[in-house]
């Protein structure tokens, strides 16, 4: 979970008296008739030495399921017989937070975290690969540059700020109520993109949570955005770990270590790559060994240019096509760096209908293979990488489907 300052929007406090019947099916501790077995004895709880919790009957017979003892809820494991406790557990298909003590908790919050109209952008365009005529990002992107479009909705929990948190995951999380009582609950950020709200560095985001062959690219693995400071390391180092700076501006600038501190291994590429993998080999082979020994090693890489968008857009490009990403979506992903930007000018707009996106298309299109991602596959194994580590370098990015 990630606290910081923001721009605040009314957030959904669900609770069992308010859930909607569908809702309420899904997420609500359920309604029950307690059904004890008076013919064995009392029921009796027990606390064993390694602090596991259980009710016993007077005749040693243990209770499992579902139980309410003096308003307190509990799940007792049908196969171990303990009450759950500490953290989320899913009970035929539902979701539910059980604290230290084995209370079941109905305190859930669910906010869409993508702003609105990046979300509507996602959801209600599909681009045809096969035509590079057309654009509508103008449709959704601000005219000029609009923070709200460029980090996640920020919310407040009792006296705390959610921000930056991983989509569609149920997180369980201590807050402090506006009398000062400690509570505890669970969030649920919903929305695919998420945008990272830093200090200083601007359009950043996760490559997480793109549909791909097999599955879904996973959160918190590899980040990308503009230009970094010291500022910038409360939020990426200290909040989601960032072990490794890609500095993709080349000669244009002479730093020989990351601003974000002396710990972060940093590598600066000596050209800069613009819509271009036809140049520089060397440039190529070293960023990308970066990125997959980090992946594999489950530690999270950002990569940058200064604006986070022609550069930084090159190499996710390479990235997301080596993880079978579609089309529309890999251009879609290009023309989010609108919401951080504006379109009002042609000089700042990203469009997928501009020349230098389709020469990355057109030089991708010429290499051999039958798909996109196995060009790009080909084209990185001539590289001096082999088939192994691009394939473990899937797998350490793929949520792969049932």
């Amino acid at each position: 979970m990630i606290m910081s300052g923001g721009r605040n929007k009314k957030l959904k406090h669900i609770s069992v008296s308010v859930l909607t019947a569908a809702l309420a099916a899904s997420l609500a501790i359920p309604a029950f008739a307690e059904t004890l077995d008076v013919g064995r004895g009392k029921l009796n709880e027990v606390i064993s030495e390694d602090g596991s919790k259980y009710f016993i009957y007077d005749d040693g017979t243990y209770y499992t399921g579902w139980l309410n003892m003096d308003g307190t809820t509990y799940y007792l494991s049908p196969e171990n017989y303990a009450a759950y406790t500490n953290g989320i557990y899913n009970i035929r298909g539902r979701v539910y937070y059980f604290d230290e003590n084995g209370a079941a908790n109905s305190d859930i919050w669910i906010w869409n975290q993508c702003p609105s109209a990046v979300d509507s952008f996602i959801n209600n365009v599909e681009y045809d690969p096969d035509d590079y005529s057309v654009s509508v990002i103008a449709n959704y992107a601000p005219a000029e540059a609009d923070l709200s479009n460029r980090v996640p909705v920020t919310v407040r929990i009792g006296s705390d700020l959610i921000s930056n948190a991983i989509p569609n995951t149920y997180t369980a999380f201590k807050y402090t109520d506006s009398a000062g009582q400690q509570h505890t609950g669970i969030f649920y950020p919903q929305g695919q993109v998420r945008w990272i709200r830093s200090i200083a560095a601007t359009n950043i985001r996760d490559l997480g949570g793109w549909k791909c062959e097999g599955g879904t690219i996973k959160y918190g693995k590899i980040f990308r955005g503009g230009l970094v400071s010291e500022e910038d390391r409360p939020v990426l180092v200290d909040q989601l770990g960032i072990r490794h700076d890609i500095d993709l501006r080349g000669s244009d600038v002479d730093l020989t270590s990351s601003p974000l501190g002396e710990d972060i291994d940093y590598i600066r590429t000596e050209h800069s790559n613009y819509y271009d993998i036809e140049n520089h080999p060397d440039d190529w082979a070293r960023t990308l060994q970066c990125v997959f020994n980090a992946a594999i090693n489950n530690e999270p890489v950002y990569f940058h240019c200064s604006m986070g968008a022609d550069r930084a857009g090159t190499f996710a490009c390479i990235i997301e096509a080596l993880l079978g990403v579609s089309r529309s979506d890999m251009d879609k992903d290009y023309e989010l760096t609108n919401f951080s930007y504006g379109v009002y000018d042609d000089d700042i707009a990203r469009r997928r209908d501009e020349y230098q996106w389709q020469l990355l298309m057109d030089d991708i299109e010429r290499l051999e293979g039958d798909t996109f991602r196995e060009k790009v596959t080909g084209w990185v194994l001539s590289l001096g990488f082999s088939e192994e580590e691009v394939e473990a370098f899937r797998n350490a990015m793929i949520d792969w489907d049932a």
